[in-house]
C-alpha cells in the first residue's frame, strides 16, 4: 500500500532539467576517454589475462580477462557510440 503522500507527489508536474553550459564538453571528453580505452584498452586486459593464466593457479580469472579483452575490442566502440547518441552529444571519433 502506498503512503498517503505518494499520489500527490506522483501528480506533480516534473521540473524541467536544464544541464549547465559545461555539460556537453565534459560529457564529450568523458566519452572520448572511454572510446580510447575501448580501442586500446583491450590489449591491457588480454596481456594481463595471459600473464595471470601463465603464472598462477587462477586460470579462470586469466581466461575471464582474455575474454573481457576480446569483448571490449569488438563491442566497446559500439557501446560508447550508443551512449553518445543517447546523451545527445556528437559521436566520438
Amino acid at each position: 500500500m502506498l503512503p498517503y503522500v505518494a499520489p500527490s507527489l506522483l501528480a506533480q508536474i516534473p521540473f524541467e532539467f536544464a544541464p549547465p553550459d559545461y555539460w556537453f564538453p565534459v560529457l564529450t571528453q568523458i566519452l572520448n576517454v572511454f572510446y580510447a580505452l575501448s580501442i586500446r584498452g583491450y590489449l591491457i586486459f588480454i596481456l594481463i589475462g595471459f600473464i595471470v593464466y601463465a603464472t598462477t593457479y587462477i586460470d579462470g580469472f586469466g581466461k575471464f580477462m582474455v575474454a573481457a579483452g576480446f569483448f571490449l575490442y569488438f563491442v566497446g566502440p559500439l557501446v560508447v557510440n550508443v551512449f553518445a547518441y543517447f546523451a545527445t552529444v556528437e559521436l566520438v571519433t
